[in-house]
């Protein structure tokens, strides 16, 4: 399991983002490249990918698409529509490494 080398602040970074992400929407970025994904020197889907493999990484994918198209709407600090960006957000990541 991969673990970052100073966890310190953890909970309040993600208190931050969780804050950003409902009352600054507009600033933080949901979709494409969210920066809780990038505290490290590669992608989180990089490391997936690397660790798990082309096809493991495929499903991830479009169970995660699965998962958002479910429950679009339904969580109170999700729009219908930033749930269905984030699922074809997933169809087209595992588009993309299928074809890779």
């Amino acid at each position: 399991m991969l673990h970052k080398e100073n966890t310190e602040g953890t909970k309040d970074k993600a208190k931050e983002s969780n804050q950003e992400g409902s009352a600054g929407a507009s600033t933080y970025e949901m979709i494409n490249s969210p920066t809780h994904y990038n505290d490290f020197s590669v992608e989180t889907w990089d490391m997936m990918l690397r660790i798990w493999g082309k096809e493991h990484f495929i499903a991830f994918c479009e169970i995660n698409a699965f998962k958002y198209k479910m429950r679009a709407g339904s969580k109170p600090t999700d729009s219908i529509e930033q749930d269905i960006k984030k699922a074809n957000w997933y169809l087209n990541k595992a588009n993309e490494i299928r074809n890779k």
